[in-house]
């Protein structure tokens, strides 16, 4: 069993929790709640999501992600395309600060735009950081988390799209769990997965995560703490799936895995 956070769930739980509720969002999942039960079976994919640092598009060329060792203490994260004749067209190391980063994993849509999930523990105001490096326009403008946030340490994710001709950064979001005085906590990211119109992001946490429509600012929402608490998470070990549209500006549904699954 899993439970799911929607944003429907969110905005009127005590409904929810009063009989049955069949959503389907986008023709991917069915979302049924039964006296406070989600069940959230994802159609035609496996429910835990491996990571892929390599993938190949409808015309043969080749992204691959990873992490340059910079220095002794620190990697930067890289993208790379090839072409289908074997020839490197980019490869970009989309945060080159004093933090240390890692692209992770890479997904394509259905048009064959790449998408991104990286990892870093912390956050910088240095013109190499990803948010200004290597990007179209300000693509993390509007997005749910556009920066780490306060404290730092824990690791923490970011997705991004890209544009496919030149690597840069088209669309952008952190995703993070937030401790009780307000400073960020780890949100560690594993996968990364793109399904019709909408983007999973799997990542571990130990508090406290984010629920679907949780923004920066006075707009933060816990994961529901009735499931998610002291008595019922692992301490580290607890799974999330972050469901966002392809331009990333939302939380769609958090869907918390069990430990075992």
């Amino acid at each position: 069993m899993n439970a799911v956070y929607s944003r429907a769930m969110n905005n009127n739980r005590s409904k929810l929790r009063r009989g049955l509720v069949v959503r389907l969002v986008a023709g991917l999942f069915l979302v049924l709640s039964l006296g406070g039960c989600e069940l959230f079976p994802w159609i035609g994919q496996s429910r835990v999501l491996t990571a892929q640092t390599q993938i190949i598009d409808s015309n043969g060329n080749t992204y691959s992600v990873g992490f340059d060792q910079v220095t002794g203490i620190r990697q930067d994260p890289f993208v790379r395309k090839v072409d289908s004749g074997g020839q490197e067209v980019w490869r970009i190391r989309h945060d080159q600060t004093s933090v240390d980063a890692r692209a992770v994993s890479v997904a394509l849509d259905g048009n064959d735009v790449p998408y991104v999930l990286f990892s870093t523990d912390g956050g910088s105001n240095d013109s190499g950081r990803i948010q200004l490096n290597h990007v179209q326009g300000q693509p993390f403008n509007g997005a749910p988390f556009p920066s780490y946030g306060p404290g730092g340490g824990g690791k923490v994710s970011i997705v991004a799209r890209l544009d496919p001709e030149n690597g840069r950064i088209t669309a952008g979001t952190f995703l993070i769990a937030r401790l009780g005085n307000g400073n960020t906590n780890s949100f560690q990211p594993e996968a990364l997965a793109v399904s019709g119109t909408t983007v999973w992001v799997q990542a571990r946490s130990s508090a406290w995560p984010p629920a679907a429509g949780a923004r920066s600012g006075g707009g933060w929402i816990r994961f529901d703490p009735e499931r998610f608490n002291d008595e019922t998470r692992s301490g580290g070990n607890d799974r999330f799936q972050v469901l966002l549209p392809l331009d990333l500006t939302e939380l769609l549904a958090v869907r918390w895995l069990d430990q075992n699954e």
